[in-house]
């Protein structure tokens, strides 16, 4: 019989150095956990960044591929500013998973794009980030 489980992966992400790398890591993997818990949701997948010198794109590479080849439907960030320090990366990551039906849940700002609630939210997150960078160019 096949499973109807929906799978998930945890993405994680820290600038720390030292000995709090893994200790900031592992708390948002276990909020990560609680919540797919929570949701029903099996985790398959783990991506850690230490923001070596990967660019974004490199990062997001790794789980673009699984995305597309449909290994999970679930996303699992803690925060959304954990995807990238620019708000615009981060909302061009969520469009296309979103694109590949891959819903990013971010468990501590309770941000899910797989409701409509979540979906107004990173539209709004993206008309203030034009908002910004038009305000930038202008001076």
């Amino acid at each position: 019989m096949k499973s109807t489980t929906l799978k998930g992966a945890a993405y994680l992400r820290t600038n720390a150095t030292g000995d709090e790398r893994q200790g900031i890591l592992d708390s948002q993997l276990a909020r990560i956990r609680k919540t797919a818990a929570k949701d029903g949701i099996e985790l398959v997948h783990t991506y850690s960044d230490t923001c070596s010198g990967l660019n974004t794109a490199e990062r997001f590479e790794r789980v673009l591929s699984a995305a597309k080849a449909g290994e999970f439907s679930v996303l699992y960030c803690d925060r959304f500013d954990r995807l990238s320090r620019a708000l615009p990366d981060a909302i061009g990551f969520a469009t296309v998973l979103d694109k590949h039906g891959v819903a990013l849940r971010c468990v501590s700002d309770n941000l899910d794009t797989a409701r409509p609630n979540g979906k107004l939210m990173l539209s709004l997150l993206e008309s203030l980030s034009v908002f910004w960078e038009n305000v930038q160019k202008t001076g």
